[in-house]
Parts: C-alpha cells; structure tokens; sequence
C-alpha cells in the first residue's frame, strides 16, 4: 500500500512535534526513518498507524485521504497496519506467547510444531 502525508503536524500543549511532514512511502519499498530522540519518529510512525491523530495535515492511503474514510474502512485499514513499540507496552511475554495472543482472540487453533 502507498502512503503519503501532506503537511503532516502534531502539537501536543504548545509543544510542536511534527512540522510539515510531507513524505511518500511507497507500494512495495522498504524505508527507513532516522534522526536523534526526541526528533518525531514515532510520533510520524503513530500517525500513519492510526494511533494517534494528527493536529494538522492528511494522510493519504493508496491515495484514499483519512479524512474522508469512514469507521468503517479505518478499522479496516488498521488490520493491514502493523506497529511494533521499542518498548513492550503491552506484550511483556515470551515472543511465542504475544505471537499467538492475536490468535487466541480470535478463538483460532494454535498448532505448536516442535
């Protein structure tokens, strides 16, 4: 899927984090976002996971804007969406576990081949 943002700014209090992020991520391309702490990389990254919204600007989806999808079609959109935190917020337990968590969920057989 492609994904664009235009003037893409969060402020949060008087605390500007993004200005103006215009960015294309293209269908297919494995990208990369560096930069010091502190400098918006997962700020941006939240945004375009729909887990936080954005103060100003759109985001764009295979060239569809976030602001014009319904419920409906954003909850679809996170399915496809997948966002891993630095830090565990969530998932503290072994990688098997938190992998078949989702399964669990969705009362799904988990198979485990040893």
């Amino acid at each position: 899927m492609e994904i664009k943002t235009i003037q893409l700014s969060k402020k949060i209090d008087s605390k500007e984090i993004l200005r103006g992020i215009d960015v294309t991520f293209e269908k297919g391309c494995t990208n990369v976002i560096i930069g010091p702490n502190g400098a918006g990389k997962t700020s941006l990254l939240k945004q375009i996971a729909l887990l936080d919204k954005p103060s100003y600007g759109e985001i764009f989806y295979d060239g569809i804007s976030l602001s014009k999808m319904d419920n409906k079609t954003k909850t679809n959109l996170r399915r496809k969406i997948g966002f891993v935190f630095q830090n565990p917020i969530m998932l503290t337990g072994t990688v098997y576990s938190n992998l078949i968590y989702g399964l669990k969920l969705r009362k799904q057989e988990v198979v485990k081949n040893e």
